[in-house]
């Protein structure tokens, strides 16, 4: 038995990841793989779990999705464990080269990967690879090894998506700052590019690229440049008065101090006018808001630096009796031990509570609310103690997520997170996350809203017909008897006509489908190629089975119809590899047979069928799927004559590229389990013992024998479907698994919730894209044919 599965069974979880730590073989077990993922590297202070997951994910052997999804979950850990990591100190020395190497290996690893994924994990491992680089941001903002994360970060510009100017700085100076090798000149001519960067865009103190520099060059000042470095005196100079309004007061005096000491070291005397400058600044200047905040990100790393002082206990006078006493030699945090940091923390959260407060009352008064006004009192709240700009923040995150979604609050909120973004006293991080939060909660805003005007539709809707029907009872009743007689003729007169119109679409829809179904020579050849099919893949793979698929097997089809198989064997652990050795199987037997290789199935062409034949490994939610479909249709002839007739509609109408046939398929069975009555009921949401295949309840109810089509024929279902996805139709999200229209916002045409693993179909499809509207105008075009003219126009 596998040794990881054995500490797994005897222990649980945590004893198979610490022997999966320990071990040195190779990983390649799904079974232990998928226990490994689960695990949660926050729980170690190193980063021991990483480098597992690194371990296994670079093992050739794996298929290169599987290698991408095992880093996927690797950079998600890693961001975890840096924000658990995150003190607001320097990073010890040992962590820092343990950090950067593992993200150099994850960034190797997607490098050596990425064309061989799809893009939907390619976009996954983007959205973690910047979560990762967020928080390593966060955890090194104090040490000046931080420009190696970006050097390895640059290296792969298409996943970065934080906004961040320190990637403002050209790749040329990144590369020499990263360098441990470099020379002192050209990294100093770097930071002078820095100082330029930040000065010319009039970037803020706290923000990263400002750290960086600051830290960079102190760190050379102090620990680099000795008395070997004489000749580089006047340099120094020059970019310590050139940018000296980069830095505050207390970065001023430390840089002061490092200037003097080189000044020693190389046995020449300070410069006195850049004294001068530094020394009178420092006193004149009053550090404003944003100063103060730089000094607080900084502040730790001197602290770090120096050797542990004895504690100085202040002399006891009236004079300073009830007031808070600096203490020299003692460092900040510690004067402040005696504070509560709940009682601050609580000042903090009951002033931004008072203060959005008052924008609220403001708004529901109409008075205008001055957002730099209100910006300026929120970074007041903020510079009140070291972490109160993160207090606020919190303050703010938390009164955002308790805020319901409603329209008055929606113009306060706009109003709040406008002074942020004016005001610019968040760090850059906090802001953007500030303003993503407030455009998912406008999100829903906006869905309420539509959920409210559907409803007020609905009652007002309901009030007009019952409103109107009162008046045309009195109108009946006035009316004199004959009049009452002719509208009756009238109206039979009018059903006869729309029954007949309805009969001519019946009659025209079943003689297409009759033209498009498959007939027997068709089956012959499908059922011969299969057996080929069968016979190649056994002799690759022994003991597999090949079972069909999507429409053909749910019996959907049409002459035109691509026929989807899937090989069932457990034993294969590497699919994309199975796939290549199939492939290179039917090469060897024809050279020039036509197959092309995707992420999970080949595509294979044969002489003897005009369609492709698609062949996938284990896909047993497709194949669950395909059996729902199947009992669906085997409930009434309707449903399959239905979707049959809009597949061949959709080909004919030159739209079925933009929406595929099981998009089709699937609006169809939503379609006839909303209209009234409904046709088909939902087969999945009964009371149950779930049924999982792959994570996912696959259970339906396949005991139900019939439908509700008592009042339907297909002629009166096509002329609903296209008046009702013309006319009537919104927005909203059908969800077979309930058999319900929810009356959600849908950002992608028709979207249709899939019954089994959720996800929405049709997503990608946006409404206002130019696609979107041709589908759009192709259903109305046929809409109105068939309402005035009664003809399909479909050849």
């Amino acid at each position: 038995m596998d040794p990881i599965l054995e500490a797994f069974c005897e222990s649980g979880p945590q004893a198979a990841l610490e022997r999966a730590i320990n071990t040195k073989e190779k990983i390649e077990n799904p079974l232990t793989i998928g226990i490994l993922l689960s695990q949660h590297q926050a729980k170690y202070k190193n980063l021991a779990a990483i480098k597992t997951l690194y371990k296994i994910s670079a093992t050739q052997s794996l298929d290169p999705s599987t290698r991408g999804i095992i880093l996927c979950r690797l950079l998600q850990l890693f961001s975890d464990w840096a924000k658990n990591q995150t003190n607001g100190k320097r990073t010890r020395p040992e962590m820092t080269n343990d950090i950067i190497e593992q993200f150099r290996n994850a960034s190797n690893l997607f490098t050596e990967i990425k064309s061989s994924i799809d893009q939907h994990l390619t976009d996954l491992i983007a959205r973690a690879y910047n979560s990762v680089l967020h928080s390593l941001f966060e955890l090194m903002k104090l040490n000046e090894e931080i420009i190696k994360i970006v050097k390895i970060s640059l290296a792969h510009k298409e996943l970065i998506a934080v906004p961040d100017k320190i990637f403002t700085l050209d790749p040329k100076d990144v590369d020499i700052l990263a360098n441990d090798e470099s020379d002192i000149t050209a990294v100093l001519g770097s930071l002078r590019n820095g100082c330029s960067i930040i000065l010319e865009k009039k970037i803020r103190a706290h923000e990263l690229i400002s750290i960086f520099v600051f830290n960079t060059l102190y760190f050379m000042l102090d620990r680099k440049i000795d008395e070997r470095h004489g000749a580089l005196l006047p340099h120094i100079e020059r970019n310590l008065r050139e940018f000296e309004p980069n830095f505050t007061p207390n970065q001023k005096t430390r840089l002061l101090e490092s200037y003097r000491e080189i000044c020693k070291k190389v046995q020449s005397q300070p410069n006195e006018s850049l004294i001068r400058i530094y020394e009178g600044n420092h006193k004149e200047t009053r550090v404003s808001f944003k100063d103060e905040e730089r000094d607080k990100v900084t502040e730790n790393v001197k602290e770090e630096e120096k050797e542990p002082q004895e504690e100085v206990k202040p002399e006891k006078s009236k004079k300073n009796k009830g007031k808070k006493l600096e203490v020299p030699g003692m460092p900040y945090k510690e004067q402040e031990a005696g504070h509560s940091k709940k009682k601050n923390e609580e000042k903090i959260s009951k002033l931004v509570e008072k203060l959005l407060k008052e924008v609220m009352n403001s708004i529901e008064k109409e008075k205008f609310v001055h957002a730099d006004e209100l910006g300026q009192k929120l970074a007041e709240i903020a510079s009140q103690k070291e972490s109160g700009e993160q207090e606020v923040f919190a303050a703010l995150d938390a009164a955002l997520g308790s805020t319901k979604p409603k329209e008055k609050e929606m113009l306060a909120w706009r109003v709040i997170v406008k002074a942020v973004n004016q005001t610019h006293f968040l760090s850059e991080y906090n802001e953007h996350a500030i303003n993503v939060k407030l455009n998912a909660w406008l999100e829903k805003v906006q869905s309420n809203k539509l959920k409210e005007s559907y409803k007020k539709d609905k009652r007002s809707e309901k009030k007009r017909k019952e409103q109107e029907g009162v008046e045309e009872e009195k109108k009946e009743k006035k009316k004199p008897a004959y009049v009452k007689k002719k509208k009756e003729e009238n109206a039979q007169k009018s059903k006869a006509e729309i029954e007949k119109l309805v009969a001519r679409i019946e009659d025209s829809a079943m003689n297409l489908i009759d033209k498009y179904t498959p007939k027997q020579e068709h089956l012959n050849i499908i059922k011969q190629i299969t057996e080929q099919i069968k016979n190649t893949v056994i002799g690759v793979i022994p003991n597999s089975e090949i079972k069909g698929l999507g429409s053909t097997s749910a019996g959907i089809w049409t002459i035109d119809s691509d026929i989807d198989l899937t090989v069932i064997n457990p034993s294969i652990a590497n699919p994309q590899q199975a796939l290549q050795n199939i492939k290179n199987a039917f090469l060897s037997a024809n050279p020039s047979f036509e197959i092309k290789e995707t992420a999970y199935s080949l595509q294979m062409k044969f002489p003897q069928y005009p369609n492709s034949f698609s062949l996938s490994i284990n896909d047993l939610i497709g194949l669950e799927t395909t059996s729902l479909a199947k009992k669906y249709c085997s409930l009434d002839s309707l449903v399959t004559e239905l979707i049959i007739f809009v597949k061949i509609w959709s080909r004919a109408k030159g739209v079925s590229s933009i929406v595929k046939n099981y998009h089709w398929s699937f609006l169809v069975l939503g379609f006839l389990q909303t209209i009234n009555p409904p046709l088909l009921n939902s087969l999945q949401n009964k009371p149950h013992e779930p049924k999982l295949v792959g994570g996912y309840d696959v259970w339906f109810d396949n005991e139900v024998k019939t439908s509700n089509s008592a009042q339907y024929n297909l002629g009166h279902l096509i002329f609903s479907f296209f008046d009702y996805f013309a006319n009537e139709f919104k927005d909203g999200k059908f969800d077979i698994r309930n058999g319900l229209l929810l009356q959600d916002h849908a950002e992608g045409l028709f979207t249709v919730i899939h019954p089994i693993t959720g996800s929405e179909i049709g997503a990608g499809l946006a409404k206002l894209s130019p696609r979107a509207e041709e589908v759009k105008r192709k259903i109305v075009e046929t809409y109105e044919a068939i309402a005035h003219r009664g003809e399909l126009e479909i050849s």
